[in-house]
Formats: structure tokens, sequence, C-alpha cells
């Protein structure tokens, strides 16, 4: 069972959805970066309808992912990765969102949040284990694990950006190691960024830019809640 289930988490991140066109990338700096990534052309389809902008709850189903991503400064070095705080995505835009995480982090490095209070979903183990088996642009950088207590246990290296506290018990075959993206995005990350600049330009010029963003923050708040896993 766990084999079959396996082969089916690969089926479904090789599938993963790279159709970019008429989607949108929001992204706030706000204790790191919170990235919203959401359909624009069905929410200015919705808007010239209903002469409104929607609500918050109508949003979410706008919305395909978000994705909080913090720099690992608790942890130590840590490759000078960025933490993936906490995700959510639907229709298969799971991998897709990483994919704009690793991408806009200023290191082009992340990794999972070893030092928050929740276990590594399923989800993202899946993520993360793809990053490391099966994509040649993204390189998987091992951790030296500060928490070990046992000198013999510990993987010491004289260098110091790749120490790191990790958290005993985690998966450290998939999850001791940072994950940088060595060559070009493989979606068109930036194409998208500008598509939100634009629809904010467009609704500046009717004062109703600072009321989408405030739409926007809602919805990321309430991915905190319903993500379907974090990190």
């Amino acid at each position: 069972m766990n084999v079959l289930r396996e082969a089916i988490r690969n089926i479904l991140l090789e599938k993963a959805n790279r159709d970019m066109s008429g989607l949108a990338i929001s992204v706030v700096s706000d204790n790191g970066l919170k990235i919203l990534l959401y359909d624009a052309e069905t929410f200015i389809n919705g808007v010239r309808e209903h002469r409104r902008l929607p609500e918050s709850k109508d949003m979410m189903t706008i919305a395909k992912g978000y994705i909080h991503i913090k720099p690992a400064q608790t942890n130590g070095p840590c490759h000078d990765a960025w933490t993936v705080s906490v995700s959510g995505a639907v229709d298969g835009y799971g991998p897709t969102l990483y994919d704009i995480a690793i991408s806009l982090a200023p290191s082009k490095t992340l990794m999972p949040d070893l030092g928050g209070s929740y276990a590594v979903s399923d989800n993202a183990l899946g993520v993360w284990k793809y990053y490391k088996e099966k994509r040649g642009d993204v390189t998987a950088l091992k951790f030296d694990n500060t928490n070990m207590k046992s000198k013999s246990q510990k993987e010491t290296t004289p260098e110091k950006d790749d120490d790191c506290a990790l958290i005993p018990g985690q998966n450290q075959d998939i999850l001791g190691y940072a994950y940088r993206l060595t060559g070009s995005p493989p979606i068109n990350v930036q194409e998208a960024v500008q598509n939100h600049s634009k629809l904010l330009s467009a609704l500046q010029k009717i004062g109703a830019a600072d009321s989408f963003k405030n739409i926007l923050s809602q919805v990321g708040s309430l991915y905190l809640g319903f993500a379907e896993g974090r990190n």
C-alpha cells in the first residue's frame, strides 16, 4: 500500500499544473515573503459581471495556492535557505507553488520548517522527495545537524554555512537538506508577478487597489487555517 501511495504521489507531482496563462502572483514582504497564486482572468471576469470586488470567501475559489517563506534565522546558517512556514494549494498547483517560492527566495534555496510545531505533511514530503530525486535543476545541500547530541552521530564539516538545528526523528534522508534552484525556473514566474502589478495599476485608477490588497491578505489568512498541508 505504501508503494502504491508513493507511486500515485509521484504521478501527481509529474503532472503538476504548469499552465500559468491568466494567472497572477501577489508577493508581500511581511515576516518573509507571503506569496499568493490566483486566477487573474477569472477575477477580472467576475468583477465585470458583478460590478464589484469579490469577498474574501469568494476569492478563495479564485486562489490557486498560498505559501509563506521565511529566512531560517533561528536554526543556523542552513545554507542560507528560506523556510517554508505554511503552504496550501488546489488543482495540482502544490509543486508549482513550491517552484514559485524557490524562484522568488533571495537565495533560490528552500528548506522544510524543521523548527516548527507541526510535522511535515505527506504532501510536502512528496515535493521535497521529488526535488531530491527527480529534479536535475535543483541541488540538494546536506545539513550538518547541530542538534545531534553525540558527536559520533553528527556529520561534522569544517564549514559553518551548512550548520542547522534539526528536530530529532524527522526524515533526515529527505528533510535533512536544503534545496537550491540551480537552473532556470520551469515556469514563467516573473510574467505572473507582472500580471498582478498590471491588475493593481488598473484597480488603482478606480480607487480599488487598497481594497483588493486587503482581500488578498484575508485570503492568505484563510489559507493558514485551510491549507491542505503544512510546509
